[in-house]
């Protein structure tokens, strides 16, 4: 049994559909779960319609708005494998019964309904799943946040003991995003932790959930381009034994994000409001009456709301930042990795600010207007 995931941008038009169809019939040889996101750009233009009626629209109608991308691909591909001769039914999480947690925007996966899975393989050659949602112990559509139909297709894929298969506009990961650094290497194989450090500092690779989900049970993933049936060309990424070998093997850059400073004589009020936001706060440190932190720009305006309504505090938020990361082993036991970093910058007058070190990880921020000149030295410097 394969697990099948194709995103968005693969499935951006019918006839991307139409053609994705094909193909799996091709290589249906066992069982096959499709999952799918939203066709293209259909959750941004449905997120764009819900600001225009509200600017913090309620997020449990919200939820119910953004599902119904997933809904349209799931159908239209169901459609397009029995036009050809195959035998698919689509099902959304409702039909298939993915229950989830409450929180709507970022629910988590409790269960997945196997049994009606294998009831339908009875009848049917392919199922068609949409991808990025479940229901709430309240019978809501929830949504599992931005990269969730990645998340979807591990779950399922764990839930079944199945082969993981993850479809992109891409042919493989690569040590940098080839649109940043046009000779970056595909990598072959990548272990757990690498993927899930690559994706954690900002690598648009695969979700971090879903990867924290592999990691957890041992799911093998391939990723892989759309249409393209040599499995030699993508990455697998699975449990590798040699992890520990020291030196870069990747730079993540998150982009367009924004740093905030929050002054405040009662650090824990603040601490717990943020949490209560449920948002992915990085770089987060606390000095003395001083916070700091960054976020991504689709996060700023709830921020902002929240701090503007507590008293007794100063913030300020500074922007145009990217966060740079090096990823790899041995950054704190081989001080000469970040010496190496530390001369390429300054000698090419770039500044640098909240640089982290551990021992996996080493990340910086950078003015947005130097972002492309520290990523053409340092990825050859580190032989990426």
């Amino acid at each position: 049994m394969i697990v099948q995931k194709y995103g968005g941008s693969s499935l951006s038009s019918i006839q991307k559909i139409k053609k994705i169809a094909k193909n799996i019939k091709k290589t249906v040889h066992e069982k096959l779960v499709v999952v799918v996101s939203a066709m293209g750009k259909t959750t941004n233009n449905l997120t764009s319609k819900a600001e225009k009626i509200c600017s913090f629209p309620n997020k449990r109608e919200l939820d119910a708005l953004l599902s119904t991308g997933e809904q349209i691909s799931a159908s239209l591909m169901a459609m397009a494998l029995n036009k050809i001769g195959v035998k698919a039914i689509s099902q959304n999480a409702f039909q298939l019964k993915i229950k989830t947690t409450n929180t709507h925007g970022k629910a988590l996966i409790k269960e997945i309904n196997t049994k009606k899975i294998h009831k339908l393989f009875e009848k049917f050659d392919v199922i068609v799943v949409t991808g990025f949602q479940g229901i709430s112990s309240k019978n809501s559509i929830t949504t599992l946040g931005r990269g969730g139909s990645d998340t979807t297709a591990v779950a399922i894929a764990t839930s079944l003991h199945a082969k993981c298969q993850i479809f992109t506009d891409v042919e493989a990961i690569c040590s940098v995003n080839p649109h940043l650094f046009k000779e970056a290497k595909k990598l072959k194989t990548l272990s757990y932790f690498q993927a899930l450090e690559m994706a954690s500092s900002g690598a648009k690779v695969l979700d971090e959930r879903a990867l924290e989900i592999a990691t957890k049970y041992g799911v093998t993933i391939y990723l892989g381009k759309s249409l393209e049936n040599d499995h030699t060309k993508g990455t697998y990424v699975m449990n590798k034994t040699n992890i520990e070998e020291v030196g870069a093997k990747s730079l993540s850059v998150r982009e367009n994000i924004s740093l905030f400073k929050i002054e405040t004589k009662n650090i824990s009020q603040i601490v717990l409001m943020l949490k209560k936001l449920n948002q992915n706060l990085e770089m987060f440190s606390i000095i003395n009456n001083n916070i700091s932190f960054i976020c991504k720009k689709s996060d700023e305006k709830m921020l902002e709301k929240m701090l503007n309504q507590v008293q007794n505090i100063k913030f300020e938020k500074i922007e145009n930042f990217s966060r740079l990361t090096l990823v790899g082993f041995g950054f704190v036991t081989h001080p000469q990795i970040l010496t190496k970093l530390e001369n390429i910058l300054t000698k090419n007058s770039i500044d640098f600010s909240h640089l982290i070190l551990t021992e996996t990880t080493l990340s910086f921020l950078v003015n947005k207007n130097k972002e492309m000149e520290a990523i053409k030295l340092i990825a050859p410097a580190f032989n990426l």
